[in-house]
């Protein structure tokens, strides 16, 4: 048999039919009279009514859904906020659920008669919100989402077939890993932030992930020197002027200017645009201000900004190593921008990639060629997208023979 689809053989409204004839009819076809057994038969109806929905549970393509409800099934699919480096666990009403996922209460309620007949197990608006948690981490959702991309879609007109095609493969993507997942917003929740900022949160907006682009994403690097700031109430860390160096898109930038300090973020031109909306949108402005920096041509950030030439009272990089190219324009960047006093010190965040154990040793070597002095430094285990992940935080000095 080829082309076997577990989903071709399911009547959303055939398991309810179908239970109702096996409680209510025996062998010989006649009807039950009793009432206590009937009581019972709705009893178990109920129950399989409101146990966890299933992916037999949404619509089939072969019912012909309409596109509000095609759509609405989509749209609801979609992952919950990302938090730190995963799903976030927020108590939300069901407006705020599905306002979350671009849907309202009257858009929901417009399709539930055509899903009581057909698919009755997410025909309220409870069990409709059900379904993003239920397939939040489940991989059945996949054969759906195919099934729903592989079909023509006949019974609709164009421009509304291009529409579910767009969200079905969105919700495809979400669930392809970090680097096929597109444009969404991160939410940072860290230790003792409102104690010390008044902020709840901060949110990061984060374009699709490229290779060439790695400044798109936020790193677990940024999220565990961040918390360290946090930490730091006795303010042994941060000395102004501070410039980042790689911001990306902005968390360590932002906690800091949060804190009280001002600071200079840089990055990249292709970086940048993202990198400025995150400040505006985490209201940093006041404190944070956003420079093109090109670590090997650092000419234009000069002349755009000539107190640099001054030097620096902090340096702050996160997860700069991830090309041989890196640690010497690491140690040259901080040689050229690094303060020449004795408070000045360079913040190094790294995470240990077994990849990368070279450039590594090669930075640690280059920072002690250029006159730097290891005054501190930790190892601690954390998270990024991609799982368990070690890291090294150093703190650099100049030596005081180079002052």
């Amino acid at each position: 048999m080829t082309g076997f689809d577990v989903l071709d053989f399911f009547e959303p409204c055939g398991r309810v039919s179908s239970l109702r004839d096996e409680l209510f009819v025996t062998p010989g076809k006649e009807k039950v009279e009793d009432s206590s057994f009937k009581e019972n038969a709705d009893a178990a109806l109920q129950d399989d009514i409101t146990r966890t929905i299933d992916v037999l549970d949404l619509p089939h393509i072969s019912l012909k859904p309409p596109k509000n409800v095609l759509i609405a099934i989509l749209r609801v699919l979609k992952l919950e906020q990302q938090c730190n480096f995963g799903p976030g666990v927020e108590e939300l009403t069901p407006s705020q659920f599905l306002s979350n996922r671009d849907l309202t209460i009257e858009e929901v309620s417009d399709i539930l008669p055509w899903l009581k007949i057909h698919s009755p197990r997410i025909a309220s608006i409870d069990s409709f919100c059900q379904i993003g948690p239920s397939f939040s981490g489940s991989r059945d959702i996949v054969r759906y989402l195919t099934t729903v991309l592989s079909s023509p879609l006949n019974w609709l007109q164009d421009p509304d077939v291009e529409d579910i095609y767009k969200a079905a493969s969105s919700r495809l993507s979400e669930r392809c890993g970090r680097t096929s997942r597109p444009d969404f917003v991160r939410k940072i929740v860290l230790n003792n932030l409102y104690k010390r900022t008044g902020c709840e949160s901060i949110l990061l907006k984060e374009p699709s992930l490229t290779s060439d682009n790695l400044g798109l994403k936020t790193w677990g690097s940024s999220f565990i020197l961040s918390q360290r700031l946090i930490n730091d109430d006795k303010g042994k860390y941060l000395k102004e002027p501070i410039l980042e160096l790689g911001a990306g898109t902005g968390l360590i930038g932002i906690i800091v200017a949060h804190l009280g300090y001002h600071i200079t973020l840089s990055d990249l031109p292709e970086i940048l645009p993202n990198l400025k909306e995150n400040v505006k949108l985490n209201n940093a402005n006041a404190r944070a201000d956003c420079h093109e920096l090109d670590w090997d041509q650092p000419d234009s950030f000069i002349k755009g900004n000539p107190d640099s030439l001054k030097g620096y009272n902090t340096l702050v990089f996160s997860d700069p190593v991830y090309s041989t190219n890196q640690p010497r324009w690491v140690a040259n960047i901080s040689e050229q921008f690094l303060g020449k006093s004795t408070e000045a010190r360079i913040l190094l965040q790294v995470p240990i990639r077994s990849g990368f154990q070279k450039e590594r040793d090669h930075l640690w070597a280059l920072m002690a060629d250029k006159g730097f002095q290891l005054v501190e430094s930790h190892q601690q285990d954390g998270y990024d997208d991609f799982g368990e992940q070690e890291f090294v935080f150093r703190v650099y000095r100049w030596h005081s023979s180079f002052l």
